[in-house]
């Protein structure tokens, strides 16, 4: 966005096989509003071991992880690679509050992916240790939604008190 407006995006992973729609709602004005639906879910995985803190800004080796759902779909949809990928900022993930970019997803022997090709603490994060186990949430684009029915929440300079539900 080059914008200076506020903009919020809510994000899923399917819970389970039966649920095939999640609702963004928006409490504003003294009552809740549904602002958007979506019928695609935010990809996830689990990572497998800890990542540390410390690590390279520019990790090629990158880690692995469990795919909680869509991970495979999204392999499939992203068969380019390499370290430009994350560098564009085409491909994002966060894993608790660091944004990081990705360029390479590669399916394992034993089912697991590979993320290659990262770049740590992307939008102004913060490089944090990541324990294993912890979920990875692949923020690709048409998997979450915004959470107004069009334009920013909140005008350049100025704020807003808003609650928002994801069903």
């Amino acid at each position: 966005l080059q914008s200076k407006e506020s903009y919020v995006y809510a994000a899923a992973v399917r819970p389970d096989n039966l649920t095939d729609k999640w609702n963004i709602w928006r409490y504003n004005d003294l009552s809740w509003v549904k602002t958007n639906g979506l019928t695609r879910w935010t990809p996830a995985g689990q990572l497998v071991d800890a990542a540390d803190e410390f690590g390279e800004t520019e990790d090629t080796v990158g880690f692995t992880v469990i795919d909680l759902g869509g991970v495979l779909e999204l392999a499939r949809r992203s068969p380019e690679s390499g370290l430009a990928l994350a560098r564009n900022g085409s491909r994002l993930l966060l894993i608790d509050n660091e944004l990081m970019g990705w360029g390479t997803l590669t399916q394992l022997a034993n089912g697991n992916f590979r993320v290659s090709n990262i770049i740590r603490a992307t939008h102004d994060t913060v490089p944090a240790s990541h324990s294993a186990g912890s979920t990875v949430y692949f923020l690709d684009y048409g998997y979450y939604g915004n959470v107004t029915t069009g334009g920013p929440v909140c005008a350049a300079g100025m704020t807003v008190s808003e609650q928002y539900n994801i069903t």
